[in-house]
């Protein structure tokens, strides 16, 4: 997995150019076989799919807790999933903030 530690930095245009050409054609390729995936489950699942979902609803009225959560992520209710931002946010402060939490130790300290 890339991490700050692991990345070459970007000498050229071209390299950019090439590196994203890359990138979007993999992000193709996940796109791609993700869908076959989710088509086949759909082909296998077919007409049990009312079946599962009902056996689902059972078990979260009857106080499994998970199921709940199931059907309540599913209906798009995830709590992390509804954030509201309000007011402006500064990008420089955003910037100086988020430097501070991941580079403590090039904190500033006076006035340099």
């Amino acid at each position: 997995m890339a991490t700050k530690n692991n990345l070459k930095p970007v000498r050229t245009k071209e390299e950019a150019r090439n590196r994203g050409r890359n990138g979007g054609k993999k992000s193709g390729e996940a796109r791609q076989k993700k869908k076959l995936m989710r088509e086949a489950l759909e082909k296998l699942i077919g007409n049990s799919l009312d079946a599962v979902t009902q056996a689902l609803i059972d078990k979260a009225v009857s106080g499994d807790v998970r199921a709940y959560e199931a059907i309540r992520d599913t209906l798009g209710e995830k709590p992390t999933d509804k954030v509201e931002v309000m007011g402006h946010i500064d990008q420089n402060e955003a910037d100086s903030f988020e430097n501070e939490i991941l580079f403590p130790e090039k904190k500033k300290t006076g006035g340099s």
